[in-house]
């Protein structure tokens, strides 16, 4: 799983979670360092990604993740209610989320 947010603080515990329900991850700081480690691994099976980053934000770097990997799952996470980066019919887990939440929205993507 490729964790992709600018706050260290909230990828640290984002991965932190993932790793202990045993998840291999990633992480990114941005959306240009998540551009990169889809193109170096194909071992990536989800993207779990802030929206608003500085530079790159989220919708974008989703956008150009697709033209790499058209099949490639991408989990949004966000702080904010206004969405309206994003496309349509996308995954959103809402900032703060709970382990359970986090796990939850995992699995069903990777199910998907």
């Amino acid at each position: 799983v490729l964790v992709v947010d600018d706050e260290p603080g909230v990828r640290a515990v984002t991965s932190g979670f993932l790793q202990r329900a045993g998840y291999a991850v990633v992480q990114s700081a941005s959306g240009a360092e998540a551009l990169e480690a889809v193109a170096a691994r194909s071992d990536i099976a989800l993207v779990v990604m802030d929206v608003m980053m500085p530079g790159m934000n989220g919708g974008e770097a989703a956008r150009r993740i697709h033209q790499l990997r058209p099949d490639l799952p991408v989990l949004f996470v966000t702080g904010y209610s206004d969405i309206g980066l994003l496309p349509e019919g996308v995954s959103v887990l809402h900032k703060p989320y709970t382990r359970a939440a986090l796990l939850e929205g995992v699995q069903a993507m990777l199910q998907a």
